[in-house]
């Protein structure tokens, strides 16, 4: 099998593509890492691992997930590109259903090879099995459309592979290949444990706001450890971050920061990154990371930082034991100390295995006909270099936190002075007398493009041509790349 060279990628940006926090919250309401920053993480990981010399990349920015993708559309990307590759994480799960079959709809419309990487289920006990029915019908669906694209699918761990094997897929079709974040160029594979560590040192802690026990667990590290940083991943606490919106409480348990005049908010000991470099560089910086995120942890461990995960689902549990990343299984956070953790830590098996579990992915995505960087020598080292010269935003903190990052903010808001004039609060004086600066007026195909704007916005609530438009709208994006 051929290597494709042109390659579409589920993702919400290239690695390379700047965008400021703001507009990186913006795009779609949910942010170009789809509400969870994990999703960035592997993701640029299998760009850069499939990004070698004479191999074209272009993402999706998220929108083959959504309905509305047309036969034009699927013909389009047949005739356009060599292979849909799809980085995925835990959607075999309850709320992931419509997605599955969204994307199952497409895949099966086209001609061309698709690859699914780190695939993974989702359950609060330790095996995927009792699912509802309409998740074994997605499932099934889904993965048969790959199937028959590709030689096999690629999945987190043991627990998907059973899950897999349960509805009736073939061992051999089947790949546990773990997380491609696991395999980042940046991360050696090899953790060192300092001898020591004190409650007054630099450390991380990630938690997941919907676990049994997080806001106690977080408020107690943050009183016990006075250097301890707390790192969300969500983009409700991102627009907390940038713009002090109160989060829904219905979304989070009672006692995590939801408000901009929480203390964890107002002593700034919030931060939070758009770009998996910056990401990794701020933790590089701290000794310890610790919590119950998966991608918090694998981070972490990019960073060269020891990090310890509290497993509390199946899906971080099957990564943990994978990649023998130091866990503790928990179906509530309790308070264990990070000074705990650290002692419990042991990076031995992590360490042995990491190059064994990397030379199986490799081998995963060679099976399926793609190119890949996992050998220096195969590397675009132009792309890599480019990628490292490029400066990204620093980790965003809370409002009064970091002052130099208020007139981002502010520049996102104001949009400069050709948007003040279209502002519906504009000053207009009682009496005008002549002309008022034709200089500075929109011009009329302007005011034309806004009320045709209005227009198109008024049916969509009116529940008219929202389809049709919507089509419109999808077919330009990928005309456009």
């Amino acid at each position: 099998m051929a290597s494709p060279k042109r390659i579409l990628m589920r993702a919400g940006k290239a690695p390379h593509e700047v965008l400021s926090p703001e507009a990186s919250l913006a795009y779609r309401q949910v942010g170009v890492f789809a509400t969870n920053l994990g999703n960035m993480a592997f993701a640029t990981a299998v760009y850069r691992h499939l990004k070698v010399p004479g191999t074209e990349i272009r993402t999706d920015g998220m929108t083959l997930q959504y309905p509305g993708v047309t036969d034009a559309d699927c013909a389009r990307i047949n005739e356009k590109y060599d292979a849909l590759v799809l980085p995925l994480a835990n959607a075999f799960r309850g709320t992931a259903v419509d997605f599955l079959n969204n994307l199952a709809d497409v895949i099966e419309r086209l001609t061309i090879p698709v690859v699914v990487v780190g695939v993974g289920g989702q359950a609060r006990g330790d095996t995927i099995d009792n699912v509802r029915d309409d998740v074994a019908e997605a499932t099934t669906r889904f993965v048969k459309a790959v199937l028959e694209r590709s030689e096999s699918i690629g999945v987190r761990g043991e627990a998907t592979y059973d899950f897999l094997r349960s509805l009736g897929f073939g061992e051999d079709r089947v790949d546990v290949v773990g997380c491609p974040s696991m395999f980042d160029y940046d991360h050696a594979g090899h953790v060192e444990k300092p001898d020591s560590l004190s409650a007054e040192s630099p450390m991380a802690i990630n938690i997941s706001p919907y676990v049994p026990g997080a806001p106690e667990y977080l408020r107690w590290c943050m009183e016990r450890y006075p250097n301890l940083m707390y790192m969300p991943q969500r983009d409700a606490e991102l627009r907390l971050l940038l713009w002090g919106e109160p989060i829904s409480q219905s979304a989070f348990r009672d006692g995590m920061p939801v408000t901009a005049d929480d203390p964890l908010v107002r002593q700034g000991r919030m931060r939070m990154c758009v770009d998996l470099s910056t990401w990794s560089q701020y933790l590089a910086k701290r000794q310890f990371s610790f919590g119950t995120r998966i991608h918090g942890t694998i981070v972490a461990l990019h960073s060269g930082i020891p990090a310890f995960l509290l497993a509390h689902d199946s899906r971080t549990a099957e990564l943990a034991e994978y990649h023998h990343i130091p866990h503790l299984r928990v179906r509530r956070v309790k308070q264990v100390g990070a000074l705990k953790l650290f002692e419990q830590a042991d990076y031995t098996e992590y360490n042995q295995l990491w190059p064994q579990h990397r030379e199986v992915y490799a081998r995963f995505l060679e099976r399926n006909g793609l190119a890949h960087g996992l050998d220096p020598a195969n590397r675009d080292a132009e792309y890599e270099a480019m990628l490292k010269a490029v400066e990204f935003p620093p980790p965003v903190a809370p409002l009064g936190a970091d002052p130099s990052q208020l007139y981002s903010r502010l520049n996102w808001l104001w949009q400069g002075s050709k948007a003040d004039l279209l502002r519906p609060g504009n000053y207009r004086p009682e009496e005008r007398a002549g002309t008022e600066f034709p200089a500075k007026r929109p011009l009329p195909g302007q005011v034309r493009q806004l009320q045709k704007r209005v227009h198109e916005h008024e049916l969509i609530l009116q529940n008219r041509w929202w389809p049709k438009l919507l089509r419109r709208m999808r077919a330009k994006f990928l005309k456009d790349q």
